[in-house]
């Protein structure tokens, strides 16, 4: 190959990897502008407030003790902020960005590391997965160690040493604790959803033991007053052939009474007026008769 064209593929390399760059760029920030639209007011209020105190909280101490190199400081205080509202939309990538944090000159960024991670591996399932993610947080963290000693030309047994106990501290526990937490959410949602539905059952229980008895009371009451109706259809019969004998003024009202008691039955209570009922009362007036 040519020596003018190797630069030509070294440039079109860099320029595919920036174009794919910004695209990856561009499309994590449509995803987050999304999440923000889609979540609740409150949720946002309480994640900018968290943000700006972690902020504040790794950039505050900067003013009373500046540090050797003041724009790296500011720059992982910056970091340690963006990585407080990523532990909810992208847990895996929270956990692991803390890595850079343990090898910085800012040593106020340590103090969000454990909130981070016991917040982001809460949200990461299988808890296997958050271990693995851990995992691989605490081997970066080796790495970094080791090459920032090589370029500093630093102790490096020391900065292993010390980096060793602040994984530990900062990041097994932590995850130790959010993969804990993370197991009993699911418990308590399936708690919660049995609990709703037992409450729903009993609610639908008791509504048809009240409608079963309100049902038993109105058939005893209809069967109750539908005999009633009948037996003064069969009384205003007797009447009315009483009085067509003895006061044939008084016939019309007998039969009235009658009527409106027989047209009652059949009405509001077809099944009672039945082939019995009328042989009932075709008997009374025969003896009437």
């Amino acid at each position: 190959m040519p020596e003018d064209t190797e630069p030509l593929h070294l440039s079109v390399r860099l320029g595919r990897g920036l174009t794919g760059l910004s695209r990856w760029v561009r499309r994590e920030a449509a995803e987050s502008r999304a999440a923000v639209r889609a979540a609740e007011r409150r949720t946002v209020g309480v994640e900018a407030l968290v943000c700006a105190l972690a902020a504040a909280f790794c950039l505050m101490p900067l003013l009373l003790v500046p540090p050797e190199r003041p724009a790296s400081a500011v720059l992982e205080g910056v970091w340690a902020a963006l990585l407080v509202p990523a532990r909810r939309g992208r847990p895996p990538a929270a956990v692991l960005g803390t890595s850079l944090l343990f090898v910085g000159a800012n040593v106020w960024t340590l103090a969000v590391v454990p909130l981070i991670v016991l917040s982001a591996t809460r949200r990461i399932a299988p808890p296997r997965r958050a271990w693995q993610v851990t995992g691989v947080a605490c081997a970066a963290v080796g790495v970094l160690t080791v090459a920032r000693a090589l370029v500093r030309s630093d102790g490096l047994p020391s900065e292993l040493a010390g980096n060793a106990v602040s994984a530990v501290l900062l990041l097994l526990l932590p995850t130790l604790a959010g993969s804990l937490l993370g197991r009993r959410r699911p418990l308590v949602s399936l708690l919660q959803e049995r609990n709703a539905y037992l409450e729903q059952a009993r609610t639908l229980t008791t509504a048809a033991a009240r409608t079963e008895e309100r049902t038993r009371i109105a058939g005893e009451m209809h069967d109750l007053l539908g005999h009633r109706l009948s037996l003064i259809s069969v009384y205003a019969g007797a009447l009315e052939l009483a009085a067509a004998r003895q006061a044939p003024a008084l016939a019309g009202q007998a039969d009235l009474l009658r009527t409106t008691a027989g047209t009652a039955m059949e009405g509001a209570f077809p099944v009672i007026v039945d082939t019995s009922c009328h042989a009932a009362v075709a008997s009374v007036l025969d003896r009437c008769s």
